[in-house]
């Protein structure tokens, strides 16, 4: 079976935080109470800067 890649155009592209794309928002909106440091990176949910 052989498939073949299509070009799609995109007008917009929405991402719900998680570990990929947060900025730390969650982190200020929350007076940095939340998520918990450690273990997260300066109020991130991963382990740094995305």
């Amino acid at each position: 079976h052989q498939t073949t890649a299509q070009n799609v155009p995109f007008d917009t592209i929405v991402s719900f935080g998680d570990s990929h794309t947060d900025t730390g928002n969650v982190y200020n909106l929350t007076s940095h109470a939340w998520p918990i440091v450690p273990p997260y990176v300066e109020g991130r949910f991963s382990n740094g800067l995305v």
